[in-house]
């Protein structure tokens, strides 16, 4: 962790001596030198042109041309693109780039309508030109440096010493533009290009008077790139556990693009104090390579209740197979709790083997989940025993009665002993299934205790409950007398229509006679 600060501190200061030492003061590289005929053209500067000038405008023509005289002037600039453009149309008439000093004669405008212009590599005349521009395209700003600066380069894609001097303009006041003479004097840089770190370059610039001047600047090679982090995958912990945190840096896999040796460490964390308390926690860490770049992954932790409730109660029963009993009484004595889940737990049966009216041994599974479905078991036993010993019975002959005809226990009792062969000295009725049936037809079995004089007997009967007959009339002769009746009163009525039809026939002949 001391190495990291320290690193931090130096590349801090670093910056701060280099943001220090970048001025700020804007110059402009630009000379307009006449060597013959008045001295009548300026420059001006705007955002990405510098305009020759005359009489403060920038527009030349027939009319500039003559008031200005012939004249020559030696053209120079850092700037390496100067531009003679058509005022009316924009159209470019000519454009020279280059670094070399540009000759600017009009001593033939007035007189031929030439503009000529000459540099190191060639000579251009201009005729019929009309309105127009002369000016310098301003490719990149220039600012007089100061002391030294420091350039910075990616450790991964670094810059060729070339290059980084390719940012730099060599000006002087009498050869303007002499930025081809600048050589490496001294150059730290280029061997260690491919290792973080400051290192220092120093160029030389000389005129043509052999006039020398040296500059010194810095390279910061720098390592841009962050660890690279294998993504941790969460961490699911029982509250009954515990997680030591300074351990979860070593389960971090980080490689990285230049430094082997990672520094990995706990930058935050929320989950000490809280291990036993159920919910979602988190661990930074933090994994630095000792050149400004660190990257943070976040470990997730995830307390969970994965603990089952306890279930109390009785566990174990034997009973005899004439007592009642019913498995809900077992949970009625069964409980449970749990130390997360603080509301009431129901406790269920799970699976049972258990037969009613069975002796034998049986196993039932009680079961209770909590709120997170952490289920726990527990089993109960059963013994069922038979402790009742063998009850001798005396048969006796059926009982059948109708149900018209109702008794009443005495009367019962009454019959019973009459079918008895033995007389006891007490006898009285322990069971009557018969009472409350008296009028249902069926079978109902009857009970009693009988004393012998020496011990108690139990006695047994049964009393068959008959449906009552109904009185019957006798349907058929009752039906063939009606036919009769019928029979009689028809033949009657025919014998009397007959009769009446012949005493009207005879009588009609007779009226007719007379």
């Amino acid at each position: 962790m001391k190495q990291k600060l320290l690193m931090i501190v130096i590349w801090i200061s670093i910056l701060c001596l280099t943001v220090s030492l970048i001025p700020n003061v804007h110059a402009l590289p630009v000379s307009l030198k006449p060597l013959e005929g008045l001295d009548e053209m300026e420059l001006i500067e705007t955002h990405d042109r510098v305009y020759i000038a005359a009489f403060d405008d920038i527009l030349f023509n027939d009319d500039v041309m003559s008031r200005m005289g012939p004249n020559i002037y030696k053209i120079d600039s850092l700037y390496e693109t100067f531009v003679v453009s058509d005022a009316d149309t924009g159209n470019i008439i000519y454009s020279y780039v280059g670094r070399t000093s540009i000759l600017l004669d009009s001593t033939h405008y007035n007189k031929d309508g030439i503009l000529k212009l000459s540099s190191q590599e060639d000579t251009t005349l201009l005729e019929d030109l009309g309105n127009f521009h002369m000016y310098f395209v301003k490719g990149r700003e220039f600012s007089r440096v100061q002391s030294t600066i420091t350039l910075k380069v990616d450790v991964e894609y670094p810059l060729d010493i070339l290059e980084l001097n390719e940012l730099f303009g060599a000006w002087d006041n009498q050869n303007g533009n002499i930025t081809d003479s600048i050589v490496i004097i001294n150059d730290n840089y280029t061997p260690n290009k491919h290792k973080p770190g400051l290192y220092k370059v120093t160029i030389e610039a000389t005129d043509l008077s052999n006039n020398k001047t040296t500059y010194t600047y810095n390279v910061w090679v720098q390592d841009t790139k962050p660890p690279v982090v294998q993504p941790l995958e969460d961490i699911r912990i029982s509250y009954a556990g515990k997680i030591d945190v300074g351990t979860l840096i070593d389960i971090v896999e980080a490689t990285d693009n230049y430094t082997e040796n990672l520094e990995i460490s706990i930058d935050d964390e929320n989950y000490t104090g809280n291990e036993h308390i159920v919910g979602q926690y988190y661990v930074d860490i933090m994994v630095d390579d000792y050149n400004g770049n660190a990257v943070t992954v976040r470990q997730h932790i995830y307390v969970i209740d994965d603990v089952a409730p306890i279930i109390t109660g009785e566990v174990q029963y034997i009973i005899d197979i004439e007592d009642q009993f019913d498995l809900e009484m077992i949970l009625e004595s069964m409980s449970a709790i749990d130390e997360i889940d603080k509301d009431f737990i129901e406790v269920y049966i799970k699976s049972s083997d258990f037969k009613k009216h069975e002796t034998g041994q049986f196993t039932v599974i009680i079961g209770a989940k909590d709120q997170f479905g952490n289920e726990a078991t527990k089993e109960v036993f059963i013994e069922v025993l038979d402790n009742t010993p063998p009850v001798f019975f005396i048969k006796i002959p059926a009982i059948n009665l109708d149900a018209s005809n109702i008794h009443d226990a005495n009367e019962l009792l009454g019959l019973i002993k009459n079918l008895l062969t033995i007389n006891y000295t007490e006898i009285e009725i322990t069971q009557n299934d018969y009472e409350g049936n008296e009028t249902k037809p069926g079978v109902y079995v009857v009970t009693l205790s009988a004393n012998t004089g020496t011990e108690w007997i139990q006695i047994q009967t049964q009393v068959r409950v008959n449906e009552t007959i109904p009185i019957q009339t006798d349907i058929n002769s009752t039906n063939i007398h009606n036919i009769w009746i019928i029979i009689r009163v028809t033949l009657t009525l025919i014998v009397l229509i007959v009769g009446s039809s012949i005493l009207i026939i005879k009588r009609r002949k007779s009226i007719r006679l007379k």
